[in-house]
């Protein structure tokens, strides 16, 4: 396996690059799915994208590992790690906190068990980005 390093302008570009997609979740979710994630957004004033990410990474770790989605010819697990980026207020809380109540409503009621769900504190999210800092600044220290 080989290890890529960025510049803080690729990561910078990849990041204004994400930002500006896009997802017609109509052409992508049965009708009434949809209707349920626009009510959501309506109901909570979240983003529904911020939803349906919180119900894909309930599944991803619901199913457990021995699920395997082949693709092709990859065979995989189903990980999925997730970081919600958006201006305070935007509802990334309100999002996860209530799919994630749903989920594992369901879960003990038909498991007797609760699901053990990470949050990040702020003083987490500090010492994240402390370490993106001086990561990017050694990456960009060495390929410049």
């Amino acid at each position: 396996m080989s290890k890529h390093t960025y510049s803080v302008k690729s990561v910078d570009v990849l990041y204004k690059t994400a930002f500006r997609l896009k997802f017609d979740w109509p052409q992508f979710l049965n009708p009434e799915v949809f209707t349920y994630f626009d009510a959501f957004e309506k109901a909570y004033n979240c983003n529904a994208t911020l939803a349906i990410s919180a119900v894909l990474t309930a599944v991803a770790s619901l199913v457990g590992p021995d699920t395997k989605v082949d693709v092709g010819n990859i065979s995989s697990t189903l990980n999925m790690f997730l970081m919600s980026i958006c201006v305070p207020g935007g509802g990334k809380s309100v999002a996860f906190n209530k799919i994630l109540k749903e989920a594992n409503d369901v879960f003990i009621s038909d498991t007797g068990k609760a699901l053990l769900v990470e949050t990040y504190t702020m003083a987490g999210k500090i010492k994240f980005y402390s370490f993106l800092s001086i990561y990017f600044t050694y990456t960009h220290q060495q390929t410049n």
